[in-house]
């Protein structure tokens, strides 16, 4: 793997400066890393395989040739190398490169590296470790980017309800999919959409459904009484279909959890008709189970 690179600088008295990383993306962090280990010698890029971020991290952004062809677009790279990182660390090639070539070899690492999370400077024989390099301290991770990217354009900023809050993890036209976290003691009110459909999938905590499947016949509270309840298993679904009055709430000691795809020609707040709140359901519901 490292065969181009052994024989480029096999007879050289050149520098090697070396960088890792999955670089996915690339960010300024990663740039100033790079521009602080030419100023060492040729930057040469250790770079994780795919396989590597999807262990990590559970996915990845880019494709290792996507982010090599970023990295080689830099001035200040020499070359760019897919590593063998099945240990976790670099240390097998940057021994094999130490190993062949005969001048000074450096491993550069940024501001939130140090010998105690560095392996290769107790693995590997013969170069020279730095840090800090292009500052002492780490600006961002490309987590956090892309993060914060996901909770800009998914609105992930839960809108709070006296039940709990609610996020919006998607949203089109006709569609929409929330996450609802329902307080201990808490639900929401005795309702119904006259534009669209839900499906839950209920996730975690201890829930308690009700539902009519007499739709529109309930005209006040008092209609509800033959409204149906049910207790629900985590894992289980439900579809609540257009007109259908529904109420749910958490009757356990920790917040529950739901997750609300709707879809149908309109989906939003103001196609909700609310008959009660969930703490006078004993007034208006039966205890009749469905």
């Amino acid at each position: 793997m490292l065969m181009t690179t052994q024989e480029r600088y096999l007879h050289s008295m050149t520098s090697l400066s070396v960088v890792s990383g999955g670089f996915d993306p690339l960010h300024p962090g990663h740039i100033r890393l790079i521009e602080g280990a030419s100023e060492y010698g040729d930057v040469i890029v250790f770079l994780n395989s795919d396989d590597w971020l999807v262990r990590k991290k559970g996915a990845c952004l880019m494709t290792f040739e996507d982010r090599k062809e970023v990295l080689m677009s830099m001035s200040a790279v020499s070359e760019v190398l897919e590593i063998e990182d099945i240990d976790g660390s670099v240390s097998k090639d940057l021994q094999d490169l130490r190993d062949t070539h005969k001048g000074s070899l450096y491993f550069c690492n940024g501001g939130d590296r140090n010998k105690g999370n560095v392996p290769e400077e107790e693995n590997v024989k013969g170069v020279l470790f730095k840090y800090g390099v292009g500052g002492d301290y780490k600006i961002a991770s490309s987590s956090t980017y892309l993060n914060d990217y996901i909770k800009a354009v998914t609105n992930t900023n839960p809108y709070v309800k006296k039940w709990g809050n609610y996020t919006i993890l998607y949203e089109s036209k006709n569609i929409k999919v929330k996450l609802l976290s329902i307080a201990p003691g808490e639900g929401i009110s005795f309702q119904r959409h006259k534009k669209r459909n839900e499906f839950w999938v209920y996730k975690k905590g201890k829930l308690q459904l009700y539902y009519s499947d007499m739709e529109g016949e309930i005209k006040s509270p008092e209609d509800a009484k033959n409204a149906l309840k049910c207790n629900w298993e985590p894992g289980e679904t439900m579809r609540i279909n257009k007109n259908v009055w529904h109420m749910v709430g958490n009757t356990g000691d920790k917040t529950a959890q739901i997750l609300e795809v709707q879809w149908g020609s309109k989906c939003s707040e103001d196609d909700i008709e609310r008959l009660f709140t969930w703490n006078k359901r004993h007034k208006y519901l039966s205890s009749r189970f469905a």
